[in-house]
């Protein structure tokens, strides 16, 4: 076999990651990066109560123009920022306006997380990371039931993989994070499996499933009207990406996220366009 094959595969698997190494497990390279601009918009008529029943409210629309980022420190330790730097929520007017009151909106800065990502071992083409993520409660609070962030500090930490399917374009990854919240709300337990296939050389094909368990160890009481952030929110979601590289550098990203089982939030799909960047 020639020795060229096998090493014009290896530079297309890792030019393959480079286009998705903000997966789980995966740390950036020192002086790297990957840096996203995303329009997401979820708009919808109903809610999942806390017994997972669909219930009719005014219509809610939640859009957001979100900053992403990700920028190695070392090779072993990657810093991470997810900044919704603009939200505009919007609640029409229901027929019920004796209990949720007349038009509503909204807008202004959201919370920042901000997250840690340390790689503590590679065994061949598998990779063992931790994390750890701060919730910075950055928005201000005008309105009880529009809110533009939880207005809590949270810290979650928990462990990622990432393994490699070479000799094929593509990979799989998940984590399991422990979410300590304040301010009255309960406890959480984040779950995610991630696959991503490369069809051709510039396009990314993403499945992800990811789900949040409630600990129902807060104080807060379940109420619609908060809406957006409800305590002991429980769900699992299903996501569909698809990454398409425009230059070595530049390219475009969509998906479509959904939910299976859900409790506590807005039941709408939710829609993500942008560009992303790597350094």
């Amino acid at each position: 076999m020639s020795k060229t094959k096998p090493l014009l595969q290896i530079i297309f698997i890792l030019l393959f990651f480079s286009i998705h190494n903000f997966a789980d497990g995966w740390t950036q390279k020192k002086g790297e990066g990957y840096f996203s601009l995303d329009y997401r918009i979820l708009s919808g008529s109903k809610f999942h109560d806390n017994t997972g029943v669909n219930i009719v409210i005014p219509k809610l629309t939640d859009m957001a123009f979100n900053f992403y980022g990700e920028f190695g420190l070392t090779n072993d330790l990657t810093i991470i920022a997810n900044f919704p730097f603009y939200k505009i929520l919007k609640k029409d007017i229901s027929f019920k306006q004796e209990i949720f009151g007349e038009e509503e909106k909204n807008s202004g800065i959201g919370d920042l997380d901000l997250a840690f990502r340390y790689k503590i071992k590679t065994f061949g083409q598998t990779t063992i990371s931790a994390s750890l993520l701060f919730g910075l409660p950055l928005s201000k609070e005008t309105n009880n039931t529009l809110l533009l962030g939880d207005g809590e500090f949270n810290q979650a930490f928990g462990f990622e993989l990432g393994h490699s399917l070479y000799p094929l374009p593509a990979y799989i990854s998940g984590g399991i994070k422990f979410n300590n919240r304040n301010n009255g709300y309960s406890d959480q337990l984040y779950y995610s499996f991630e696959g991503g296939y490369s069809v051709i050389n510039n396009l990314l094909f993403i499945v992800r499933l990811h789900a949040i368990q409630s600990l129902h160890n807060g104080e807060k009481n379940n109420s619609i009207r908060t809406l957006l952030f409800a305590n002991n929110q429980q769900f699992i979601a299903y996501k569909f990406s698809a990454l398409y590289n425009l230059t070595n550098k530049l390219g475009v990203s969509a998906s479509f996220e959904s939910g299976i089982i859900a409790y506590n939030i807005q039941s709408a799909p939710v829609f993500t366009i942008g560009f992303f960047y790597k350094y």
